[in-house]
């Protein structure tokens, strides 16, 4: 698994978990905890999204990037993520180069950096 925080409550709406260009190294199936109220609390279950071949910056596509792009159904108060494989695939290691975590109460938001 893999934790990231922030200081100070903030509306998390999409994850983003940016796998460099490693087409094949990502999780088949993870879980998604936000840290609200000093809990972890599970908010997306078996999530299985297949990494897009490109990623979005300052909305334009960067081609030979792999983004798995997690949805919240809500949006809510958080101040940390934990991103835990489920279902590894077997047949190559997890890559994982950059978490991108979108705060707001839309889809689109605006990202926080978490090192």
């Amino acid at each position: 698994w893999v934790v990231a925080t922030w200081n100070g409550p903030r509306a998390i709406r999409r994850i983003e978990l940016d796998h460099g260009d490693s087409a094949r190294d990502y999780a088949q199936t993870v879980d998604v905890y936000l840290w609200i109220d000093g809990v972890w609390k599970k908010t997306l279950e078996n999530a299985s999204e297949k990494p897009a071949p490109f990623a979005f910056r300052n909305r334009h596509p960067i081609y030979g990037r792999f983004v798995t792009s997690l949805v919240l159904p809500e949006a809510p108060l958080a101040e940390g993520v934990k991103i835990e494989i489920v279902k590894p695939n077997t047949r190559y290691a997890w890559t994982l180069a950059e978490i991108n975590v979108f705060v707001g109460g839309s889809s689109t938001g605006r990202s926080i950096s978490v090192p």
